[in-house]
């Protein structure tokens, strides 16, 4: 009788061992489950509140007159030596967040193929003179009418250029853009001022027939187009 009662004690505390056993393993895959939806949850916090984030700052800028877009438009076109078509030579946006990229698709139809875009962008909002922080070069003019005579000195600056080329094909270009905040983009060249004006310092291209230049930008973030800010210009 006592073997019995041992065995039957045994195979209980057997039993108990296999069902306890059992009971960590599952408790314990549960756990991790439970780690990982953990984990999973912090990250979309963490996402809702960076969009959250982004769309207050872009929600705050629009009260001074900007407007929310995914993309911009800037473009010209030209059917004889005096009709022009202009949509704009440049753009100024706000860019919320750091280390994205500035997307620029450009399309163009020059006579015979012949493409010549300069392409720039510039920090900040380019057509504000306090922004023209730097040197862009200094050339002698002669001073308008009514002034001494002989010819004057004249700094033309710029605001900084991060990027610019001279486009001589159609395409995507896609430049670094580490910081957050306002930039210009232009088809003309960058925003130049002198002591009395500003203008474009490359030229409306200067060719025989019809001409179309259009360029579409969006702003590329972890893979992902974003919204941005467009100011009024």
């Amino acid at each position: 009788m006592k073997k019995i009662m041992v065995i039957l004690l045994f195979c209980i505390a057997f039993i108990s061992l296999v069902v306890s056993t059992m009971e960590y393993f599952e408790l314990n895959e549960m756990s991790l489950e439970f780690m990982k939806l953990r984990d999973e949850y912090y990250l979309i916090v963490n996402k809702y509140d960076k969009i959250m984030g982004l769309v207050d700052d872009l929600m705050n800028l629009t009260y001074s007159g900007g407007v929310i877009k995914i993309e911009e438009e800037l473009g010209f076109s030209k059917w004889s030596s005096t009709i022009w078509r202009r949509m704009d030579f440049s753009t100024v946006l706000y860019i919320p967040v750091d280390n994205s990229s500035l997307e620029l698709y450009l399309w163009a139809i020059f006579p015979e193929g012949r493409i010549e875009i300069p392409l720039c962008i510039q920090e900040g909002r380019a057509r504000r003179r306090e922004e023209a922080t730097d040197i862009w070069r200094e050339v002698e003019v002669r001073p308008p009418c009514g002034a001494k005579e002989g010819m004057e000195m004249w700094r033309e600056m710029v605001a900084p250029i991060i990027w610019r080329i001279n486009a001589t094909e159609k395409g995507r270009y896609s430049i670094p853009i580490p910081h957050r905040g306002w930039y210009t983009v232009s088809l003309l060249g960058p925003i130049v001022f002198n002591p009395v004006y500003w203008e474009y310092a490359g030229p409306i291209p200067q060719v025989e027939g019809s001409i179309y230049a259009y360029v579409l930008i969006n702003v590329r973030y972890k893979g992902r187009f974003i919204p941005f800010i467009v100011y009024p210009t």
